[in-house]
């Protein structure tokens, strides 16, 4: 996926948490997992160029992306959404790291 594709793949998601049948949502390349680490690498790489000092510690940037960005949010929303409708745990488990 592409950087310019990110915000309509969040756009996909964020349909998915709002009720939106995962498998009919059009996500680029149909993979729930390769789709959230593409958003959330974007993330991560943009938010390294604007770190002014050390740089963060193991776990922050996970999470400050999923605590404090609308598109974190998105991506826990749409996981727990596909989980409850009854979506297999490998194709929304690993949307997120584990511990999420």
């Amino acid at each position: 996926m592409s950087a310019d594709e990110v915000p309509n793949a969040l756009g996909m998601l964020h349909a998915i948490a709002n009720g939106q049948d995962w498998t009919t949502a059009g996500l680029p390349g149909g993979n729930t997992i390769a789709v959230c680490h593409d958003i959330r690498t974007y993330y991560e790489e943009a938010a390294l160029e604007l770190v002014d000092g050390p740089l963060p510690g193991g776990r922050a940037m996970e999470d400050w992306f999923f605590d404090r960005t609308e598109a974190g949010a998105t991506v826990l929303a749409a996981r727990a959404a596909i989980r409850d409708s009854g979506g297999k745990f490998p194709i929304w488990f690993y949307m997120t790291p584990g511990q999420r």
